[in-house]
Parts: C-alpha cells; sequence; structure tokens
C-alpha cells in the first residue's frame, strides 16, 4: 500500500475522483483536497494541509491537462514533490498535454485521455515497485535515526553516504554477464561496517524502478531457506533481486 497525493486542477474534478476512485480500489492511501474523509476538512489552513501531505505521500500522481499546465497553484505542487524528491507519476488526461516541469524525456507519461485501462494498469505497477521499498514519503514526525539497528529498506529516504557503493553494485546487477563471475552477487565485510543498510537502504530502493527486477523480502536461511520465501514472492519476470 502506498501514500498518493493527487495532484490536480479544481477544473479536472470529475477526473481527479476517477483517478481517486482507481487507487482507494486498489488498496493506496490517497489524499485528494475535495475528498471528505481524506481530503482538506472545514476549517484546516488548507495550505499547510497540502505541505503536510506532500512531505507524506510516497508518489505524486498528476492529472496533467491544459487548466493543468496553466494553473500556478500545480506548478508549485510538482517543484515541491521535485524538490523533496518525491516520485512524480504523470498522467496524460488531456491529448497531448505536457507540463513543463514533467517533459517526456524525463518522466514516462501514462495516457489516461487516450486508454485509461493501460494507464491504470501502469499506474498500478508504478505503485507497486514504490510499496516494495516501503514508500518514498516521510511523515511529520517520524524520526530519521534507527538507533543500533541497521537502516531497513524504509529508510532509504534519509541513508547517504554510499552512493558510489550503491552505483557500483547496481552497475554489477544490470550487467552481470559483463562484471560478475556467476550468477551471485556477494557482498562481505566485517561485522558492523554497514552490509545491511548498503544493500536495504541503499540497492533494494534502487533496483525497485528498474523494470525488469523484482525484489524479495531479506531472510535468514536457516535450515529451510526456500521456506522463508512469502508464496506469492516466487515469481519475478526475469531478474531476481
Amino acid at each position: 500500500m502506498a501514500r498518493v497525493f493527487v495532484s490536480h486542477a479544481s477544473e479536472d474534478n470529475k477526473a481527479a475522483i476517477e483517478l481517486h476512485k482507481w487507487l482507494i480500489e486498489d488498496g493506496h492511501e490517497v489524499f485528494l483536497d475535495q475528498d471528505l474523509r481524506d481530503g482538506i476538512a472545514l476549517g484546516d489552513e488548507w495550505e499547510q494541509r497540502l505541505y503536510e501531505r506532500l512531505r507524506w505521500a510516497d508518489a505524486v500522481v498528476c492529472l496533467v491537462t491544459s487548466a493543468y499546465r496553466d494553473s500556478a497553484w500545480c506548478t508549485a505542487e510538482v517543484g515541491i514533490a521535485r524538490s523533496q524528491g518525491s516520485r512524480l507519476l504523470p498522467l496524460r488526461g488531456e491529448p497531448g498535454e505536457v507540463h513543463p516541469l514533467l517533459i517526456p524525456s524525463q518522466y514516462q507519461y501514462a495516457d489516461m485521455a487516450g486508454d485509461p485501462v493501460v494507464a491504470r494498469a501502469t499506474l498500478r505497477e508504478a505503485l507497486h515497485r514504490l510499496d516494495a521499498v516501503k514508500g518514498w514519503g516521510w511523515p511529520d514526525g517520524r524520526s530519521p535515526f534507527p538507533g543500533l539497528q541497521p537502516f531497513d529498506t524504509d529508510l532509504h529516504r534519509v541513508f547517504f553516504g554510499r552512493s558510489r557503493e550503491v552505483d557500483g553494485l547496481a552497475a554489477r546487477l544490470r550487467s552481470p554477464a559483463a562484471f560478475a563471475d556467476g550468477t551471485m552477487l556477494l557482498i562481505v565485510g566485517p561485522s558492523g561496517c554497514g552490509k545491511s543498510s548498503l544493500v536495504r537502504a541503499g540497492l533494494l530502493p534502487a533496483m525497485a524502478l528498474e523494470p525488469d527486477w523484482e525484489l524479495l523480502p531479506p531472510i535468514t536461511p536457516g535450515v529451510d531457506p526456500v521456506g522463508h520465501w512469502p508464496e506469492n514472492s516466487l515469481t519475478a519476470p526475469r531478474n531476481w533481486g
């Protein structure tokens, strides 16, 4: 389940409500400003509520139309989401529309106007990949310090300082024939040097967005390694991470 912020222009309320329905049916927690239950309530300071929900969200789904393109506030929402590293998922709500901060050379669009069935499936897959790394948002009040525990996947937003190692490991996984001997990549080092944090909070989130990879939850093998895998995790498309 992902936390999703629906960014839209008020002129597109009808399409935004349909999008909200898709996301709720797929089991996600969704913020839509006009929703009576989860949106902006009577008496709320609406601007502060929007800022808080943008920080909270794992993904910002942008319903791109001509009204969205021309809206100063929608542009602000995109800018805020980009500045804090949120995942931006643009859906084209009108044929041919593109937002200047979401140019197609940088962001892949789904065409809600032309083919809503495919758009919904594409959105579902993108949010599934976010859920695999325990989200992308950071709710107010959450501590960024795990104490003596390793950084786990859900802390990847506050894991810093190992980008070179993460990039190197990801490159080896993407090109195993060129960089690896055999089919297994081992990460070794003395106890306490940060192996678990590097893999869980660094490498796994980097690979989660790769279209040909399926992430499996970590296990302690014991005497029955296969028996530890959840039943629905035994099908990966091509590559296993």
